[in-house]
């Protein structure tokens, strides 16, 4: 496991999901969010 961070401020996990609903395959979509810079990251876990 990590830290992910931007400019120190953590990233906080807001939602996911399986991505086999939107993909050929499984996995994760997966959301974050930092609330001081207001900065939503999608990303993806295979």
């Amino acid at each position: 496991m990590f830290d992910i961070s931007y400019q120190g401020n953590p990233f906080y996990l807001v939602a996911e999901t399986g991505a086999y609903d939107w993909v050929g395959s499984g996995g994760y979509i997966i959301m974050m969010y930092e609330p001081i810079s207001r900065i939503v990251m999608f990303t993806f876990d295979y």
